[in-house]
């Protein structure tokens, strides 16, 4: 039987070329992937970000899962509320995550039982929230020049050392952006000139020299917009500040935009990823403030809902500060916020 609309899903290398990734057939992509908690669970690393980005940038959606080492390093951790912090991560960007409360972890002990405790109200969020997910996409003011080529020479699957440097810069930063892809010589493809237009600026780094010329010309025609990504601090209204209790704290708390991708009256959406732990949990945090300047979105924001995994939805404040910005002040956030932003 001819069935036109199965999703048919396809495990490779993100910026294999040669791979699914830009096969229009293809309607998602999937994997094991690293999520560094071997190297951290102090903090939500920000390396499965450029897989999510790639994903994004070819129109797919990724689901995702963590290799067996990184439940196992969590069970020798006792942490395992740390998985919260990658559910939340992936559904804010855009993902699907799968996290079992029985899993196996290999080696002498086999399986381990976090038990879906951990992580059911998160999961019961993602559900009750499906209205402020389902049907919308990254928002972002700056584009991101990866050239495929410097990834696919990389030793691991996470990318190369450059892209995994600006992707965190960036993100700690609360610069919102999007990912501009450039092929190599198995698939030269270069952003159209649509994907270049969507963003008021678009940033290089040190992989600039993985380009052929031809997509070097291409991106040289964008003229005064494209920078090195060491500018970006000398750009005014593409930073979305959050402070708390006064101090800024762009690398504690992750402000990631959405839009709507068909409505343009439906709220804009403002997900908050608190991104550090102590002791294996995500401590809460309050009186932070989220300051969007007034030209970020395509209209200012007038009003605000706080959305929580605990259930509760609230009305918060909005005001302005001294820069014109929309300040939206939040309390009892612990791993994930979603805000609702009227306009």
């Amino acid at each position: 039987m001819q069935r036109p609309n199965i999703e048919i899903g396809a495990s490779t290398h993100l910026f294999e070329s040669r791979g699914y990734i830009f096969n229009e057939n293809i309607t998602f992509l999937s994997g094991e992937l690293n999520l560094g908690a071997r190297t951290s669970i102090a903090e939500l690393p920000t390396n499965i970000l450029v897989h999510l980005k790639g994903a994004q940038a070819v129109d797919k959606t990724l689901a995702y899962f963590p290799y067996p080492w990184e439940f196992d390093e969590l069970r020798i951790q006792n942490a395992p509320r740390f998985g919260r912090g990658w559910v939340a991560q992936a559904y804010a960007y855009g993902g699907l995550f799968s996290i079992p409360a029985n899993v196996w972890v290999g080696g002498e002990v086999w399986t381990w039982s976090p038990g879906a405790d951990n992580y059911r109200d998160i999961y019961q969020f993602v559900r009750a929230q499906a209205n402020l997910l389902d049907g919308y996409t990254s928002y972002a003011k700056a584009g991101y020049v990866h050239a495929m080529y410097s990834s696919m020479k990389a030793g691991f699957i996470d990318g190369g050392n450059q892209v995994q440097s600006s992707v965190k810069i960036l993100t700690e930063d609360n610069i919102n952006f999007d990912m501009l892809v450039f092929g190599d010589a198995g698939y030269p493809v270069v952003p159209r000139q649509a994907d270049f237009d969507k963003f008021d600026h678009i940033f290089y780094d040190g992989d600039l020299n993985y380009l052929t010329p031809e997509q070097r010309a291409v991106l040289d025609a964008q003229g005064s917009k494209v920078r090195h990504i060491g500018q970006r601090g000398t750009i005014a209204g593409l930073q979305i500040n959050v402070s708390i209790n006064g101090s800024v704290a762009n690398e504690t708390v992750s402000a990631v935009s959405r839009i709507h991708e068909t409505d343009a009256s439906a709220p804009y959406v403002m997900h908050l990823i608190n991104r550090p732990f102590a002791g294996g949990v995500t401590p809460i945090l309050n009186n932070v403030e989220v300051a969007i300047p007034a030209s970020y979105f395509p209209q200012g924001v007038t009003a605000a809902k706080l959305h929580l995994p605990d259930g509760s939805s609230s009305t918060v404040a909005v005001s302005t500060n001294a820069n014109g910005d929309a300040v939206v002040s939040v309390s009892n956030l612990e791993v994930w916020g979603i805000l609702e932003l009227a306009h």
